[in-house]
């Protein structure tokens, strides 16, 4: 029997323009607990440096344990880092630690790509190495522990022996799916941005498994990221949606039923049984809807009340 299509949460911290940082990431909070009880998947946070005063966050890193602590059920991770701004052994090291100290749940997305700002990079000391090299490099500190600790004269990533994050190639297109196969990570695939290849990849997805599992002997991850506007009406829809600058081609918009046989139909076309989505609303009572919408219309688990704290392996 084909599994039922799981729904995941992608946030970029962006909410009406009235709200300072810190209330602005009071509310992602609130956002990943409700997320959390009502059944989605995952709930991933994005790297990205917006020139606005009251921007939430830039660095994803120091957000994810607040998100765990927050929820108790719901996969939490970064969609993704963006590893040239970021030194690998770090990043290895302190995923490993989140993934341990909150019950195996944390993922670890990586995009290949900067800051639009040069000074940034700068700030980071990026440049010099490659994205590929970086990413191999991250892996290398992950699952090679006791080659690392003994070439690095007793160098380790607490705690040792612990359990790994999932890791995640993400790309735009289906040349990403090379760099997955090659470096034996699940992948994930957008089609909000813009540039992005929008054509359907059922085939692509199948060889990618395939070609997986004979050279990994496992079987791999695949969802699609996408955007979408979902209200009690598509009226209502429609006008959240054309209240901001965005390309109609790259978000599904309207009422709950429209966005579910939308999204069924691109799970059966992209091959995937996962789709992230990414809300375009900023006003707090849409968006929270939007939870409640689509929970109801795909079935999903509604979690029992629940008191957050980390989960310690």
């Amino acid at each position: 029997m084909k599994p039922p299509l799981r729904l995941g949460i992608l946030d970029f911290g962006l909410r009406t323009g009235n709200l300072n940082s810190l209330l602005k990431m009071q509310d992602v909070l609130e956002y990943a607990g409700q997320a959390d009880e009502l059944g989605f998947s995952r709930f991933w946070i994005a790297e990205h440096y917006f020139s606005n005063l009251r921007t939430a966050w830039t660095n994803p890193v120091p957000v994810i344990p607040l998100l765990a602590t927050v929820t108790s059920r719901i996969r939490i991770g970064t969609a993704g880092i963006l590893l040239k701004l970021h030194n690998p052994f770090h990043v290895a090291g302190t995923f490993k630690l989140y993934n341990n100290l909150f019950g195996n749940r944390v993922d670890l997305g990586v995009v290949n790509g900067g800051s639009y700002n040069d000074r940034i990079a700068a700030y980071c000391r990026a440049g010099g190495v490659s994205f590929e090299e970086s990413f191999r490099e991250l892996l290398h500190y992950l699952r090679d522990e006791p080659e690392v600790y003994e070439a690095g004269e007793g160098a380790l990533l607490p705690p040792y022996g612990g359990s790994l994050p999932e890791v995640w190639a993400m790309s735009t297109s289906n040349h990403g799916f090379g760099r997955a196969l090659e470096l034996g990570t699940h992948f994930s695939r957008s089609i909000f941005h813009t540039g992005a290849d929008l054509a359907p990849c059922r085939e692509a997805v199948r060889s990618f498994r395939e070609a997986f599992f004979r050279r990994h002997g496992a079987l791999p991850q695949v969802n699609l990221a996408v955007s979408v506007c979902c209200q009690e009406t598509t009226q209502k829809a429609r006008r959240v949606f054309e209240s901001q600058e965005l390309d109609p081609k790259l978000c599904i918009v309207g009422n709950a039923a429209e966005v579910h046989d939308a999204l069924v139909r691109l799970g059966e076309s992209f091959g995937v049984d996962e789709i992230i989505c990414k809300d375009v609303a900023k006003e707090r009572q849409d968006r929270f809807g939007t939870l409640e919408l689509l929970s109801k219309s795909f079935g999903l688990t509604r979690r029992p009340a629940k008191t957050p704290a980390s989960q310690a392996a």
